[in-house]
């Protein structure tokens, strides 16, 4: 096992253990400032992605970005200064939209990249469309029925990151013992579309076990229409980042996780899979 390997696995553990702990140990407020700075630092790398070279424009993004979050925060959380229901359910109208606008500026990459990838303010906007309303899904999903219990909300939170974990621990398999027709090359030439019914395939063994040793108060059907959509969401959520890094020429966002790169490049399935697992939630429940 080379020492890029051994770096990877022993890293992996400890953020598993440090994601566990701040989930099933750590108060609600407490979640929401581990959230806030995880986004606050996601934030930071964005500007990277963004391509801002002035020291000056660095400070106002991340300095805007921190008290937006922040502002964001203490609305779903504390419910201050006003109730939070009409923003959250006008929010995630608005990432549903945008993770749309993202797919087709996928698909048509790179003749899209000409209305984008010249604008630094374009790319800022399409970070806050992107942290913003994961932030915001995060925190709703955990304060889920929080007075009741403690750890239905934790449970939820969880499962979307181990279902998006098995979609890409999946497709690395199966696209490399398999891999053959490639998915999108122009953006990620590793990636292949028998990798990606390997992912979906290994998520849906993880979405039936959740299902049948822990409670999350899902329907089956509910839990399976979300599970997909996050699934596709988090498939998404990596080609977007992967595009952004093409145009600015750059393998990682950062070396802020040894042997993983950025937090960007760990959180970018996540940011799309939770905002459209809990928009369908919304459609189909009304109840998150």
């Amino acid at each position: 096992m080379n020492n890029i390997l051994k770096i990877r696995l022993i890293t992996s553990f400890i953020l598993i253990i440090f994601i566990v702990g701040i989930l099933f140990f750590f108060s609600l407020t407490e979640f929401a400032w581990s959230a806030w700075i995880i986004c606050s630092l996601s934030f930071w790398e964005w500007r990277i992605l963004a391509g801002l070279s002035s020291n000056f424009y660095k400070i106002c993004w991340i300095i805007t970005c921190m008290l937006l979050s922040l502002f964001i925060m203490i609305i779903f959380v504390f419910n201050y200064p006003f109730d939070a229901v009409w923003l959250f359910n006008y929010s995630m109208h608005v990432a549903f939209v945008w993770w749309i606008i993202a797919f087709f500026l996928i698909l048509f990459y790179p003749y899209s990249s000409i209305f984008w990838r010249n604008f630094s303010t374009i790319r800022l906007l399409f970070g806050i469309l992107t942290i913003i309303p994961f932030l915001e899904s995060v925190l709703i999903l955990r304060k889920y029925q929080y007075d009741i219990d403690f750890y239905i909300g934790a449970y939820r939170v969880l499962y979307i990151m181990v279902l998006v974990w098995s979609v890409d621990s999946g497709s690395y398999i199966f696209g490399r013992i398999f891999g053959y027709y490639k998915l999108v090359s122009k953006i990620s030439p590793n990636k292949t579309w028998e990798g990606l019914l390997g992912g979906i395939l290994t998520s849906s063994i993880v979405c039936y076990l959740f299902y049948k040793n822990i409670t999350l108060n899902i329907p089956p059907f509910t839990l399976l229409m979300c599970s997909l959509l996050a699934i596709l969401g988090s498939i998404l959520g990596d080609l977007f980042e992967s595009m952004l890094k093409r145009i600015v020429k750059i393998k990682d966002s950062s070396n802020f996780i040894p042997g993983h790169g950025g937090l960007l490049d760990r959180m970018d399935s996540l940011f799309a899979a939770f905002p459209l697992f809990v928009y369908l939630m919304l459609l189909i429940l009304n109840d998150i």
